[in-house]
């Protein structure tokens, strides 16, 4: 595989220093994180595949516990973040390495960083909470969220008025991950580090997410429409398995991008 930048890890010959303030790249630089992600994705796609279903596993049995025992619900999105950050680390094993992504490298995050995680999984139930009381105050506020919109089948409103807080949420943490479990970073210090970057990559961002939301438009619009039940069965099935590997590497290779500068 091309090697797209090398971290400064003593580990790595050819290293090359973190930069000291966030690059501002061109919004077409979003597409280029996407090509990555796609790249690295396809170049290992069995394994990814293992790690799919294995997060979609314990995923299902912490919502399936939750059903009897609320608490365990937890649980549920600190499992999401410990996976995200975790095919991160794979991702960077992936590219230094040219070692096989493995579930081993979704616990990597926990490797002498617990109090770490806890810290960054509170940070993150927090920002979460105020994504949702914009969604659902604001929602309320302008009538996005009135049962008279949902029953008059005009739900593209409320998908869009959704995505949008949760893009709110994922432009908070989208290289926070990586600066904490990769670079060492302290949580508060890379959420900041995060927003300053976001900011400065305002454009790429809005880009992509505007293609992101249009993939997953189109597609639903395909499979709506197609008559051909195993071509359904197909992309949905390779939609649901490898969406979530997909923007974690998306989100790994825009870190590389916007945090390195290639020697």
């Amino acid at each position: 595989m091309e090697k797209m930048y090398i971290d400064t890890d003593e580990d790595y010959v050819d290293s090359e220093k973190m930069l000291d303030n966030p690059a501002s790249r061109p919004p077409q630089n979003a597409l280029l994180w996407m090509n990555i992600a796609f790249r690295m994705l396809i170049e290992r796609w069995g394994s990814w595949l293992i790690i799919s279903v294995f997060i979609i596993f314990v995923e299902f049995v912490l919502d399936f516990a939750g059903e009897m025992l609320k608490v365990l619900w937890f649980f549920l999105p600190m499992a999401t973040l410990l996976m995200h950050c975790g095919i991160q680390s794979a991702a960077s094993a992936q590219e230094y390495d040219e070692e096989a992504p493995s579930i081993r490298h979704l616990f990597a995050p926990l490797e002498g960083k617990v109090f770490e995680f806890i810290l960054f999984y509170a940070l993150f139930l927090g920002v979460g909470l105020c994504a949702w009381l914009l969604f659902n105050g604001l929602g309320k506020h302008f009538g996005l969220l009135e049962a008279s919109l949902l029953q008059a089948n005009k739900p593209i409103t409320l998908m869009l008025w959704a995505a949008f807080c949760l893009s709110l949420l994922g432009f908070v943490f989208w290289f926070a991950p990586a600066l904490v479990f990769l670079r060492n970073e302290n949580p508060f210090a890379a959420i900041g580090m995060s927003l300053k970057a976001g900011f400065k990559n305002i454009l790429p961002f809005v880009v992509f997410f505007i293609v992101q939301y249009l993939l997953i438009l189109a597609l639903a619009f395909a499979v709506t429409r197609s008559t051909n039940i195993t071509i359904i069965i197909v992309v949905t099935t390779v939609f649901f398995l490898f969406y979530q590997i997909f923007i974690a590497l998306c989100c790994y290779a825009a870190y590389r991008d916007i945090w390195f500068e290639e020697q």
